[in-house]
């Protein structure tokens, strides 16, 4: 999957936002993931995908 996406740091609960290809020609989707690290180590993780609107297929200005 192509992807760009954004990161933010920060406590015990970092999070990437972004949106990817899965094929040339295909769908794009939007993808969140939260983690939640303990100790230093990750304890959880939490992802979502969704389909990109028909509309807003090749926006530059997502994020």
């Amino acid at each position: 999957m192509t992807n760009k996406g954004i990161g933010r740091s920060g406590g015990d609960m970092p999070a990437l936002h972004g949106y990817g290809i899965t094929e040339p020609g295909k769908a794009e989707v939007l993808v969140v993931d939260t983690y939640r690290m303990e100790d230093g180590l990750l304890a959880e993780h939490w992802g979502a995908v969704q389909p990109l609107p028909l509309d807003q297929f090749g926006n530059s200005r997502l994020m």
